[in-house]
């Protein structure tokens, strides 16, 4: 005797609707079957559920906004976009619900971050661009990719904003553009913020863009306000012992160590240009703040060359360490947001300087006890000096083409040599 099954209506809907997933091979993102009007003021318990669904439909490019950050209230432009994911025709359904939900999956929140192709310091565009066409096929033109990539920097650095206590609009930005670049995802992260005096060092990506913070503290960089023409680059990478070659040789007779350093105001090259570094190795060095330990980070530029300009304990002996200390008595806890902002209205209305050095960041010795664990084969974006355009990506071949030169202004060609630090 045959055995008789009986099916439910709701059975057979089921079994087609699994039938349906594997013939288009999709993971089921909506497991919780959300649906338009879920999530929003009127249905708080599933907003987060509504956000990670849009997120997954953003991360695929399924769902473009102006803004790439999930609302949590479930609309007609998820629903359209998940029938997209789902290879079904868009359905230009309307909420049903009495709230007044018109505008929630469009309004942008926060200042924007700058456009990738903007920025002069975002030099492999077309690598960025390629790899993201690759991965997702459905959008067509290279303009669709880059607005795409930029919703998605916006989206992130909404995300570091929420995350991380004080961190900047430049660095949130800086942040959230390094997730978009696969390579660095399994490396430790430092983020220079010159402009702001701040740095930050991050984990690496847990797979979805977002890094976790392990430590942000304050600095001291630089005297010279960055500038990125070759020359003035070149010359910050020519160290100090190969000026004093070059002077000795223009003297004929061994310059003192004043006047060797004097070069570097005539050039204005105390600063660290705007670009990616890799840090190297770490090492012990008495001269500089958390001495008793590791307390420095040697560097290498996006040429492959090893730079004199490093990541140290801030350097003893001068009038910085007063300025520094006076920071650090301000800024004890770096997570907490009235003694940053406290430290940046010392620096902005009562003379707290914080730009001395000869091109190497400066940080107090708290953080410098990082710099052993988290340093070696790290990469160092160091933000653009610049209000508008200040995001950095692989800075390839400053030195390469230059027009009205008919030489080949390398670091070499100045003089650059690997040699020792400086401060």
């Amino acid at each position: 005797m045959k055995k008789v099954i009986r099916l439910t209506e709701s059975d057979l809907k089921n079994i087609i609707s699994k039938v349906l997933q594997e013939q288009t091979n999709k993971e089921d993102i909506n497991p919780k079957k959300l649906k338009i009007g879920s999530g929003g003021k009127y249905d708080s318990k599933n907003v987060e559920d509504v956000k990670k669904l849009q997120k997954k439909l953003m991360d695929s490019g399924f769902l473009v906004k102006k803004s790439m950050v999930p609302t949590g209230y479930f609309g007609p432009l998820t629903q359209n976009a998940l029938d997209r994911y789902f290879g079904k025709p868009s359905q230009n359904a309307q909420p049903k619900t009495n709230a007044p939900q018109k505008n929630a999956e469009v309004t942008q929140q926060g200042e924007p971050c700058p456009s990738v192709v903007n920025s002069p310091y975002f030099r492999d565009l077309n690598t960025m661009i390629a790899e993201w066409q690759k991965k997702y096929p459905n959008f067509k033109t290279r303009q669709e990719i880059i607005s795409f990539i930029d919703r998605m920097i916006n989206r992130d650095a909404q995300s570091y904003k929420t995350s991380v206590k004080n961190i900047s609009q430049q660095a949130a930005c800086q942040a959230a553009s390094i997730g978009r670049r696969s390579q660095y995802d399994t490396k430790n992260v430092f983020i220079v913020d010159s402009p702001n005096k701040r740095i930050y060092l991050f984990a690496p990506s847990s797979g979805d863009g977002v890094r976790k913070l392990i430590v942000q503290d304050i600095i001291q960089d630089g005297k010279n306000k960055q500038r990125n023409d070759a020359v003035s680059v070149a010359n910050t990478f020519v160290n100090y012992e190969q000026k004093f070659k070059n002077l000795k040789n223009k003297l004929k007779r061994d310059p003192t160590s004043d006047e060797v350093w004097a070069e570097y105001d005539k050039t204005q090259s105390r600063f660290l240009p705007a670009g990616i570094y890799q840090g190297t190795s770490a090492r012990k060095e008495k001269d500089y703040a958390g001495g008793e330990g590791i307390n420095l980070l040697h560097l290498k530029n996006w040429l492959g060359d090893n730079v004199s300009q490093a990541i140290h304990g801030y350097a003893k002996g001068d009038n910085r360490v007063s300025f520094m200390q006076r920071a650090m008595r301000i800024v004890k806890n770096p997570n907490d947001p009235k003694q940053i902002q406290q430290f940046m209205d010392e620096m902005k209305n009562n003379g707290l300087k914080m730009d001395f050095s000869y091109g190497c960041i400066n940080v107090p010795p708290r953080f410098a006890k990082y710099l052993e664990k988290y340093g070696p084969n790290s990469f160092i974006f160091n933000i653009a000096e610049d209000n508008q355009n200040y995001l950095v990506q692989n800075t390839i071949n400053y030195f390469d083409k230059q027009e009205k030169s008919e030489s080949c202004l390398s670091p070499q060609a100045l003089g650059a040599v690997d040699l020792s630090t400086m401060a």
